[in-house]
């Protein structure tokens, strides 16, 4: 009976062991993945549009990120297009050698789905196309 109890304590042990050393190494990658985003979003030449539709230079105070989970960062920014915009999201698998882009999301606020749930009512007023005459 000693011998389970020290295999399970170790086991235990080990574990929250390695989930510590995942929120540590998460956490202090939280600004080499807000930068890797930022060096993308500069590399594709991503800007956004005011309201008169003069473009919006994206700055590095626009992305954020933040601690996902054990190993993993998330970085997200939003590129404006006048009322309207898209919210850009990156998650990050890192780890104590290097950091590797995971997956990522691109969500456009206006082409939201009117109703949650599937429901098949009609919206009073459908949302207006993110692009192509008001």
């Amino acid at each position: 009976m000693a011998v389970w109890k020290k295999l399970l304590f170790g086991a235990g042990a080990a574990c929250v062991l390695v989930l510590g050393a995942g929120y540590l190494t998460a956490w202090q990658s939280l600004e080499a993945c807000a930068g890797d985003t930022f060096q993308d979003l500069r590399r594709e030449g991503i800007r956004g549009r005011d309201m008169r539709g003069k473009p919006v230079a994206m700055t590095r105070d626009m992305v954020s990120a933040a601690v996902a989970g054990p190993f993993l960062v998330e970085t997200d920014y939003m590129v404006p297009l006048g009322l309207h915009g898209s919210w850009h999201i990156q998650r990050y698998l890192v780890l104590p050698w290097g950091r590797y882009e995971r997956s990522s999301d691109v969500v456009h606020l206006v082409c939201a789905p009117d109703r949650p749930g599937g429901s098949k009512e009609k919206h009073p007023a459908p949302p207006m196309p993110l692009l192509g005459s008001a």
